[in-house]
Parts: C-alpha cells; structure tokens; sequence
C-alpha cells in the first residue's frame, strides 16, 4: 500500500501525509460542508416523517429510506473520510478491520440509495400514468416489502467481499474506504451488473 501511496501521491503532485497540502485543505472543506448540510437536511426528514402524520404516507416511506442511506454516508462515512484524509493512509493500515466496516456501510448505503431512487422514480410513474393499479401494487405490504429488499439487496451485493470473493480497503484515490475495484474482476462485473444494469432494466420495464 505505501507504494501505492506513492505512485499516487507522484502522478497527482499530492503529498497525503501533508494534511496542509491546499487541494487536501479544499477537500476536506467540501467533506465538511457535506457533512453539515446532509447530515442536518436528512434529520429533518427523518424527523418529518417520524413526527408529522401527514407525511407518513406510503410513497414517502421510500424517502424516508433514501434520508437514512444518505445519512449513513454523510453522518458516518464522509467523517471517516476526513480521518483518513487527516492521519493519512496509515491510520486505515492499522485499522483494517474497522476500514472493511466503513466500506460494507458504503457499499450498502450507496447501493440502498440508488436503488430508492429506482423505486420512488417507479412509484411516481404508477401513480401518474397507471394510477388504476397504483394501490394494488404499492400497498402497504408492498411497500414495507420493497423497503426492506432494497437494503437487504444492497447488504447481500458487498457480502461476497467478506468471502474473499473480492475485497475492502482503504483506496488512495478516493481517500475513502471502499470496495477494492482491482481485487476480483468477477465480482465487479457482478456489482455493476446488479446495480446499473439490474436496475435499468427495471426501471425500464417498469415504464
């Protein structure tokens, strides 16, 4: 991994044990920023839902779930990323277990996200163009239903990493903790398949 560092650092002209550097100065804002805007805006979402009975409706369930994916990346992830950022590359090296934790919670929630929006992007269409069967379809049994498989569809796509079926580190050019894209091109090929073209083909369908 240092030499990997290395390469990376020289290709970019970025130094990553200097956290004064300014284009690490510059990203580490952004993260900030993100982290403050995204964390806040999803709580109060979250709280909305929770708490305002006119807004516990079926289609908004989904939200509900896109602002818990988008909070575990902005409340969670992001704040690790500036970690790494910060204590350098060296700090994941040491804690290779706790960087696989933060990249199965990335992977999923990342996942989890896109796949609300296929969703929610879904349901609307129903709604809208085939409303006769919108009820039939997006029932409350349905709709807890579809909620929950997107999460548990998400959580089983990173699981094969955990069984040496691919991998999970600390990646230099990112500066986050993720899925290693080099480890096993199968399962990549897997990943992309399940979570892009997967879900096009449904929405596709669907529409």
């Amino acid at each position: 991994m240092n030499k990997t560092a290395s390469a990376t650092s020289s290709n970019l002209g970025i130094q990553y044990d200097d956290p004064s550097h300014p284009f690490l100065v510059f990203y580490v804002t952004v993260q900030l920023i993100l982290i403050l805007a995204g964390t806040l805006g999803n709580i109060m979402v979250i709280l909305s839902f929770s708490f305002n009975n006119k807004l516990r409706t079926l289609t908004n369930v989904y939200i509900f779930s896109l602002a818990w994916a988008d909070i575990i990346v902005t409340g969670f992830i992001l704040p690790f990323n500036v970690l790494g950022i910060l204590q350098s590359h060296h700090f994941f090296t040491l804690n290779t277990v706790l960087c696989e934790v933060i990249a199965f919670f990335c992977v999923t929630a990342c996942i989890a996200s896109l796949w609300n929006i296929m969703v929610i992007s879904v349901n609307r269409y129903v709604y809208i163009c085939h409303n006769k069967y919108y009820k039939r379809i997006f029932n409350l049994r349905n709709t807890v239903v579809m909620a929950i498989g997107v999460w548990v569809i998400s959580a089983l796509i990173d699981m094969p990493n955990f069984l040496n079926w691919g991998d999970n580190r600390f990646d230099m050019k990112t500066l986050v903790c993720s899925y290693d894209r080099t480890a096993q091109y199968g399962w990549i090929l897997l990943f992309v398949s399940e979570v892009y073209y997967f879900l096009g083909l449904l929405t596709y369908c669907a529409t």
